[in-house]
């Protein structure tokens, strides 16, 4: 199946963040669980797919809709040790 090629996904030490979109809004979001690749996170605007964001100081960008939020891709994959920071 496709999730054993999918990073493990922690819950985050501290699930407040925000979220940047290209205009420069920003808006508060909950961070579900993170990963190496991306992140789930819960907020109140959806987003187009594919729309560039910020998530915290993070760049990516959003590729799923969720019920309560967005999955977002991380242009970049995490180094283990900035992952390491942002989790438990």
């Amino acid at each position: 199946g496709n999730e054993d090629r999918r990073h493990t996904r922690y819950e985050p030490r501290d699930s407040r963040s925000q979220i940047t979109l290209p205009d420069g809004r920003e808006y508060f979001c909950e961070v579900i669980d993170i990963s190496l690749s991306g992140a789930a996170v819960k907020v109140d605007v959806m987003p187009s797919l594919r729309t560039h964001i910020l998530l915290g100081k993070m760049r990516g960008r959003v590729v799923r809709y969720l019920d309560n939020g967005i999955g977002i891709e991380f242009v970049r994959p995490l180094e283990k040790q900035q992952l390491d920071e942002q989790v438990r």
